[in-house]
């Protein structure tokens, strides 16, 4: 079990999917399945604070899988977590995924209320050498960057008490 001193307040993963896991491993989670992703995903839920946010890629399938693993951890996810945006990104949008991809962006600790899904065209095929960049987003997002602190000239950093976990492979 994960003490409250060793979670998060902010998860940020690409986890790698499309591998399938040993049924050993997949004893250790409460829904069994072979998808990597979907192992990852659970324990990204399970290491944030309450109140804790994530931002996490996944295969955009994960949306309308009918399979037992994914119905369940959809459930999972909408009742202990508030799934507050999709972001269904266009082919290309990470590099060697060579799947569609949606970024769930949510936070623990309460269900899921209302979700707010934008499919992003940024009217230009994306790649390695044509990657999102600032003006891809609309000029009508307001971005926030709470619980930062500007430690230099043009750097925003998480505050020092925040733990924040990055992991893309």
């Amino acid at each position: 079990d994960i003490q409250e001193k060793d979670r998060y307040h902010i998860v940020v993963a690409n986890p790698p999917f499309g591998g399938k896991e040993r049924k050993e491993v997949q004893q250790n989670f409460p829904i069994r399945t072979g998808e990597t992703a979907f192992l990852f995903l659970q324990h990204f839920i399970k290491i944030l604070k309450a109140g804790g946010r994530a931002g996490i890629v996944i295969k955009n399938t994960f949306l309308s899988n009918t399979d037992n693993a994914s119905v369940s951890l959809r459930k999972l996810l909408l009742e202990s977590c508030n799934l507050h945006t999709v972001l269904d990104c266009p082919g290309g949008t990470f590099l060697g995924a060579g799947v569609k991809t949606v970024v769930l962006f949510f936070e623990k600790g309460s269900a899921t209320r209302k979700v707010w899904y934008y499919q992003l065209d940024p009217g230009r095929n994306m790649g390695k050498t044509n990657p999102l960049n600032a003006t891809t987003w609309p000029s009508s997002w307001n971005f926030r960057r709470p619980s930062l602190t500007r430690r230099k000239a043009g750097a925003w950093m998480p505050a020092a008490s925040t733990r924040l976990l990055l992991i893309c492979p």
